[in-house]
């Protein structure tokens, strides 16, 4: 137990102080940014202008930058410690593989959580300091943007879980495990997650989408898609809780698995 709160802690320190920190905290604060803009060269916008960009802002958040975020940190979950050799010294601490795995896993996802939650929170309060946009009507019913920020706030922690899982156990799998990540990242979460299709359940973003739905449904309105087919891609009173989390058990088991097996070596190892 020592030791797994020692690399706990390990892993948090290396990630607060590493330079792509910087990078991901950019990304995560171009919503913030983008409202601020909007607010000041838009000129006076309706409210339901107002309420239309906050939601397309959060799930521009959720469904873009979070899952960037999470490949830059899910690619490098082990493969820090094997190019750096400090995989050695882990594993000679009496951890399993899969226990490194799942450790720093939750250390990350932790750390991941805090700051997009925190750029979740900027943008809510940038896109929310008017007061008419507080206290006005929106999208036919009354609009309570906090009560909408608990809903996004939770979506998020899921979907750092999800997207986490998915790149975590692509950097088991594959050996070019960028390459990988970005193909899958550009097909699943950008083209099919988007597409009108059955097919766009086979994307984490399509489960975040379905449950902020169950818990918002005035956020139909944002899809343009003939009713029929977004009932059909989105099934009214349903939530994609239950399937992000087995999604997540299981990605998560199988790269401990595949962990536990392969050989941990260097990406680039001699020919000598």
């Amino acid at each position: 137990m020592t030791a797994m709160v020692a690399l706990f802690g390990f892993t948090l320190r290396q990630i607060f102080g590493q330079r792509k920190l910087w990078l991901a905290v950019a990304l995560l604060l171009l919503p913030a940014a983008i409202t601020v803009l909007i607010w000041a060269v838009g000129g006076e916008q309706t409210l339901k202008h107002r309420w239309e960009a906050y939601h397309v802002l959060m799930q521009m958040l959720i469904g873009l930058l979070v899952p960037l975020v999470c490949m830059l940190y899910g690619n490098a979950l082990l493969g820090a410690e094997i190019e750096q050799r400090t995989i050695v010294y882990l594993l000679t601490r009496r951890l399993h593989r899969a226990t490194v795995l799942l450790v720093r896993f939750a250390a990350v996802w932790l750390a991941l959580t805090v700051l997009c939650e925190l750029a979740l929170l900027a943008a809510h309060l940038c896109a929310t300091m008017s007061s008419e946009a507080v206290a006005s009507p929106a999208s036919g019913g009354s609009w309570q943007p906090w009560a909408a920020w608990c809903v996004y706030a939770g979506v998020t922690a899921l979907g750092v879980a999800g997207y986490l899982a998915v790149f975590t156990t692509i950097s088991v799998v594959f050996a070019r495990s960028l390459i990988v990540s970005v193909v899958y990242f550009v097909l699943f979460e950008l083209i099919i997650a988007n597409l009108p299709l059955t097919a766009s359940a086979a994307s984490i973003t399509h489960h975040l989408r379905q449950t902020v739905m169950d818990r918002m449904p005035e956020v139909r309105g944002l899809y343009d898609w003939p009713r029929e087919v977004l009932e059909q891609v989105f099934p009214v009173g349903e939530t994609g809780i239950d399937n992000l989390l087995l999604a997540v058990a299981v990605l998560l088991g199988l790269a401990s698995v595949l962990v536990t097996f392969r050989e941990l070596v260097p990406a680039r190892v001699s020919r000598d």
